[in-house]
């Protein structure tokens, strides 16, 4: 009996992530120039500004095509040269820039790439290209980003709210929430929740219906509104993958017989702790995110 509810719980929660997570990208791949005014780092500029900003950035993917936009995850990923840019910087950064930038979006986006192409530093990180070319310890590129993605996104840690990670260039990201969901926050997931109209799971046979089911629009919409409005409390911190790989020799022989993921996650500790390059975040974290960041480390060290 206990086995049952166990499986069907599962399921629940599974249909619920299946919902939720289905498009990954939120359809950000069909149309990633949206003005939305959603996300945190959106509302950091004002609509005429994100329109302007916005237009500069699909000039230059016109131009150039060589990046994407992470809109929730607050992230600018660019594969040519390999790096990765916060889009809190960004956004600040054109705003700083005022009626050159408003006169000639592209020129100013244009500009914002060399910038952070040119220098590293809070918000910009720099990837390697070619950054695993073989194994190591018996991981590939897929491998080490699973191994990764174990280390970033362990579960039993309030306050980790996503995270992603990408092989071929090679970084991770993690996104936190420090101190719980405030309660504006919660009360629009409520009020999301009680749009949906579908059917409670009670077995197998539900899961397959919801499974088959379209959401209400109602509630898709309610549920955008309160994951933007969240977007505004979070932070996301940033991983190059290489430079973790650089510290995996030394401290694989200090741990000896410890599985990969182990290694990996004291090297990012040493990271996270030295504050050493190789890491950063979307915005300046308080000590909060900072030591949240190191609990959910701590924590695949830890099992």
């Amino acid at each position: 009996m206990w086995i049952a509810l166990g499986v069907v719980a599962a399921l629940v929660v599974g249909v619920a992530l299946w919902w939720r997570f289905r498009d990954p990208l939120r359809g950000e791949d069909l149309d990633q120039f949206e003005v939305k005014r959603q996300w945190g780092w959106e509302l950091r500029l004002s609509e005429e500004e994100e329109i302007a900003f916005m237009a500069g950035l699909k000039a230059y993917d016109d131009e150039v095509g060589s990046f994407f936009i992470h809109g929730e995850h607050g992230v600018l990923s660019v594969y040519h040269p390999p790096m990765l840019v916060s889009m809190h910087l960004m956004a600040d950064r054109f705003r700083a820039m005022g009626r050159a930038a408003m006169g000639d979006p592209a020129g100013a986006v244009r500009h914002l790439f060399g910038q952070a192409a040119a220098r590293e530093g809070a918000g910009v990180l720099h990837l390697r290209e070619n950054w695993l070319p073989g194994q190591i310890d018996g991981l590939d590129r897929y491998g080490f980003r699973d191994a990764m993605c174990d280390v970033l996104m362990a579960p039993g840690v309030d306050g980790v709210e996503g995270g992603y990670g990408e092989e071929d260039s090679g970084y991770g990201m993690v996104v936190v929430l420090a101190g719980g969901t405030p309660e504006s926050v919660r009360a629009m997931y409520d009020e999301a929740s009680g749009l949906s109209t579908s059917e409670p799971i009670r077995n197998r046979l539900d899961v397959v219906k919801a499974v088959l089911e379209e959401p209400e629009p109602e509630y898709v919409e309610a549920l955008d509104r309160a994951d933007g409005e969240k977007s505004r409390y979070t932070n996301t911190l940033l991983v190059d993958y290489a430079r973790v790989l650089d510290r995996y020799p030394a401290t694989r022989a200090q741990m000896p017989g410890a599985k990969p993921a182990d290694v990996l996650g004291v090297a990012l500790s040493l990271m996270l702790a030295e504050q050493t390059p190789g890491t950063t975040w979307t915005r300046q974290p308080s000590q909060d995110e900072r030591e949240l960041a190191m609990q959910v480390v701590a924590t695949r060290v830890r099992r």
